[in-house]
């Protein structure tokens, strides 16, 4: 049985989720009958597996190393809270000790293998502890949250974004709104399509996550600035707060407001904004944004890249004399990129990727490093290398489930 009311979805306790063994009640004192609270259980599953048909013994091969978890309904230090009270007197098992190491180092800005370096423990054993948690439905797993990282509405967002309203009203502050987070994370800007040229046209990109925190900190130093100093009239701070994205603007304001109702819900009776860092504000919205990361209400946009058809190349006479020339460009000789040495393994990895499919638009960026065994850097080197000498595209999207072999 399941404990549900007026459609309203009860949260699951620590221990049911890392036991799997759920809540017990007596009829008559004679029979026994298993309950649990109706939790989404089966939606962090299949959260986890986009494809619904991996099996369950693949799960371990969809983990990857660049992968980290979160926790849709309870939080990590519930759940380490549970270990810790309900372990017996003794060290425990090695599996239990793994977990609890897993639960004090996770982190949405923590990849697994940034997780195993701190705890000193293998790859494998951070990566089996972490699947335990995921088939009990405690977490998911999704790609690390960097500055880099770009989101956008999942799809069916606005009915999910309507039926989880009061959860998050109810986990942080009916002050800030779902809607309000959402639109300002997923908030686009105009940039100029080619910087260089007088006549370049804006076109419309995501914002990353960094460019937020960084808006809200413009905004929050704005807000909190009473007298104009010496150097900023009127129409400078106008012009900065036109900068600014007005989705941004009113969730940072939000943000504060929020901070405050948790000061006077605490007793605190002070000027409002007082005592409020920007600490507290990105604080805030890195939780908002863990959440709704979580119930995958927006999903981050990945790079993939997709290999085009190389165009007429040529050398120049020598190469150390003249140079080299491909695609209308040319390279002088005092030019590192003259040199076929340098370019000469990434050319080697780049014929490998496309001998091998892997840049037919399916792939995404990081999981082309983790197949390569290539740093982030190196997988730098590459893209620049394929756009440089006009052979590769990259394209930015949603993923969907056949993607990166099928896993988150």
């Amino acid at each position: 049985f399941a404990l549900a009311r007026n459609d309203v979805a009860f949260r699951s306790s620590p221990a049911s989720l890392l036991t799997g063994r759920d809540g017990i009640i007596y009829i008559n004192l004679h029979i026994s009958v298993n309950i649990e609270a109706a939790s989404k259980r089966e939606n962090s599953d299949k959260q986890f597996r986009a494809d619904a048909s991996i099996p369950d013994h693949d799960l371990l091969k969809a983990l990857r190393p660049y992968h980290t978890i979160l926790f849709p309904t309870v939080s990590s230090d519930e759940l380490l809270q549970n270990i810790t009270t309900t372990a017996s007197n003794s060290d425990g098992d090695l599996s239990q000790r793994i977990l609890q190491k897993l639960l004090l180092v996770c982190d949405p800005f923590k990849s697994l293998y940034d997780m195993s370096l701190e705890t000193a423990l293998p790859l494998s054993a951070m990566t089996e502890a972490a699947t335990s948690l995921i088939d009990s439905g405690a977490c998911i797993a999704v790609p690390v949250i960097q500055s880099s990282t770009r989101f956008a509405c999942q799809s069916g967002a606005i009915k999910m974004m309507s039926s989880l309203k009061l959860e998050f009203a109810q986990q942080f502050a009916p002050v800030c709104p779902i809607f309000v987070v959402v639109a300002a994370l997923t908030s686009t800007k105009k940039i100029a399509s080619n910087g260089y040229t007088k006549k370049s046209k804006e076109r419309c990109t995501y914002a990353s996550f960094g460019e937020v925190i960084r808006y809200c900190r413009e905004g929050f130093a704005m807000y909190h600035t009473d007298d104009l100093s010496s150097s900023d009239d009127e129409s400078e701070v106008s012009h900065r707060s036109n900068e600014i994205p007005a989705e941004i603007q009113i969730l940072m304001e939000r943000l504060v407001a929020t901070l405050h109702a948790e000061q006077i819900k605490s007793g605190q009776d002070i000027e409002i904004g007082a005592d409020i860092s920007f600490q507290d504000v990105e604080s805030l919205l890195i939780s908002m944004t863990t959440w709704l990361r979580s119930h995958s209400v927006i999903v981050e946009l990945k790079n993939f890249f997709v290999a085009i058809a190389p165009s007429g190349e040529e050398k120049c006479g020598n190469d150390k004399q003249q140079g080299y020339k491909q695609s209308g460009k040319s390279f002088g000789p005092g030019d590192v990129r003259a040199s076929s040495l340098a370019n000469g393994d990434v050319d080697a990895i780049f014929k490998e990727c496309v001998s091998k499919n892997y840049m037919d638009g399916s792939v995404s960026s990081a999981a082309l490093a983790w197949r390569l065994g290539i740093t982030a850097l190196r997988t730098e080197s590459l893209r620049e290398y394929g756009i440089r000498e006009n052979r590769l595209q990259v394209v930015i999207r949603i993923p969907c489930s056949s993607d990166d072999w099928s896993a988150p």
